[in-house]
């Protein structure tokens, strides 16, 4: 069990975990929001240290090495667990193909993370 989720997060971060960030998603979201919820100005450094946790840590289970507690701590929550302040969002994320895509991308890595350590 444990290593065809370790083969399956290879994959994953070999391939989806790799594409492009999406800048141009981002700006138009951050653009449309900014009046209404002036606190997406940070969204995308965010979003940015989001996905290298989550990158990151697939790094150590990749190495067969142990994740440092903190980082565990922080890979176990979900983005919007995370940074609460961004949970407006949520739903128009559907709108903004590539950031959806590339968040889908992170978020599964992440829960596959999550199981693999607990195994």
């Amino acid at each position: 069990m444990k290593r065809e989720a370790i083969k399956k997060l290879k994959e994953m971060y070999e391939s989806t975990l790799t594409f492009g960030f999406p800048y141009e998603d981002i700006l138009k979201m951050e653009k449309k929001c900014e009046n209404q919820n002036p606190e997406i100005e940070n969204f995308i450094e965010d979003f940015n240290d989001f996905c290298l946790l989550v990158a990151g840590s697939c790094t150590y289970v990749l190495s067969n090495k142990r994740i440092p507690k903190s980082q565990r701590k922080n890979v176990e929550k979900g983005f919007f667990s995370q940074y609460p302040q961004y949970h407006f969002i949520q739903s128009a994320l559907c709108q903004y193909a590539d950031l959806n895509r590339e968040f889908q991308s992170f978020e599964r890595a992440r829960v596959l993370l999550v199981k693999i350590i607990d195994s």
